[in-house]
């Protein structure tokens, strides 16, 4: 699949993506798994799957979109797509990533951004 297409659904992106395996760790004794997945315009789409220590939980995915944002612009884009802005990761204050719990709307709003990326004149 061509990353760089921008206009593409998300049933055919998902049916040809393919998962890299990145890290695996142990934290608190739930096993955590890091993957990575290659989203249209060349942005990483990061998969962390917890499998709890609690066998009778099933496990949780939460998905990141590997786009350094600064918060004043994109946090109320963020939440409008179900997601939440996290500066929990390698950012400076005011910036942040997007995080979701579902694959659907991590792609959706990396459609958004990609779209208002390329008709906005300079990048912010």
């Amino acid at each position: 699949m061509n990353s760089t297409t921008i206009n593409v659904k998300f049933e055919e992106w998902q049916s040809k993506a393919e998962y890299t395996p990145l890290n695996r760790f142990t934290n608190c004794g739930n096993e955590i798994q890091i993957c990575s997945l290659d989203l249209p315009g060349n942005v990483k789409l990061l998969e962390r799957t917890t499998f709890w220590h609690n066998f009778l939980k099933e496990p949780s995915n939460h998905w990141i979109v590997d786009l350094v944002l600064l918060e004043s612009i994109y946090k109320k884009k963020v939440e409008e797509f179900n997601g939440t802005f996290s500066d929990a990761y390698y950012t400076s204050p005011g910036f942040g990533t997007a995080e979701f719990l579902t694959i659907e709307d991590a792609f959706n709003f990396n459609q958004w951004y990609q779209e208002w990326k390329n008709n906005t004149d300079s990048e912010v």
